[in-house]
């Protein structure tokens, strides 16, 4: 008999809700978990996030137009923060 349930193989990785979901739009627009958020609240922002949930991973999906001097910046807020685990969202 089969029996249902939440039981997911040990290899298949977490659902992306589980992470800090960080979005950069070509404009170079953040949005944190959906809330939109200022290159200078960043820092704060996930520090209220990791205060709140604890140290999960991160979930970054960023537009090809977006610079790099923002990714540059997300992923140094998110080691500031002690959160290492930093995952490239791909569409």
């Amino acid at each position: 008999e089969k029996q249902l349930g939440n039981s997911a193989p040990a290899d298949r990785p977490a659902p992306t809700t589980k992470r800090i979901q960080v979005l950069v739009a070509a404009s170079g627009t953040i949005f944190v978990d959906g809330a939109r958020v200022s290159e200078s609240e960043l820092y704060g922002s996930l520090a209220r996030i990791v205060a709140r949930r604890g140290r999960l991973g991160v979930a970054l999906s960023a537009d090809v137009k977006a610079s790099y001097g923002i990714i540059i910046r997300i992923l140094d807020a998110a080691r500031a923060n002690g959160l290492e685990d930093v995952s490239f969202v791909t569409s």
